[in-house]
């Protein structure tokens, strides 16, 4: 349950941070998703029902916050995260190589899809390289937000977990 809860919080906070000061990360015209960031992580820690439905919630919560049609990122991001492999899912110890490598193609189906449909239907497709290299860019600069997230939470649940050891350990020299 309190895992949820730091996933809401993590998505609040991504969301107001691709609203307000997004551009200041922008390098080389290459713009990360914050959203997506934390949609990686939850969907790479999560069971397999869990993630489709945080996969729905924070897809929708783009397309809010993003221009264009409603529904297409909840839809893209419904679709990428259903045809996964179960055994992605809610991967206790999973290595951080192995984590960017999925994170990379989920996030790269993601943005990917997300960005061909909602140009295809508003009839502005054009494929080119740039557009290949600045989406791509996008998927790598995410990524690592998303490792970047997932190492901090790691550090923090060692840091609880060695906080409470000395606590018990504490506790127990006063016995």
């Amino acid at each position: 349950m309190i895992q949820h809860i730091i996933f809401m919080v993590l998505t609040y906070i991504a969301l107001l941070l691709q609203v307000t000061i997004r551009e200041e990360f922008i390098i080389y015209s290459i713009v990360p998703s914050f959203p997506v960031a934390v949609l990686l992580l939850v969907c790479l820690h999560s069971k397999s029902r869990q993630a489709l439905i945080w996969a729905g919630l924070i897809g929708f919560l783009i397309d809010t916050v993003s221009r264009g049609e409603l529904g297409v990122t909840m839809f893209c991001a419904l679709l990428c995260t259903g045809v996964l492999p179960a055994a992605w899912f809610n991967r206790k110890k999973i290595s951080l190589i192995q984590f960017s490598i999925r994170a990379l193609i989920l996030c790269s189906l993601l943005i990917f899809s997300s960005m061909i449909l909602r140009q295809f239907l508003q009839g502005t497709f054009e494929p080119n390289p740039e557009f290949f290299m600045t989406t791509f860019g996008t998927c790598c600069y995410t990524v690592l937000i998303a490792m970047v997230l997932r190492q901090f939470g790691m550090i923090t649940r060692l840091f609880r977990r060695n906080s409470h050891s000395r606590l018990a350990n504490q506790e127990s020299a006063y016995i």
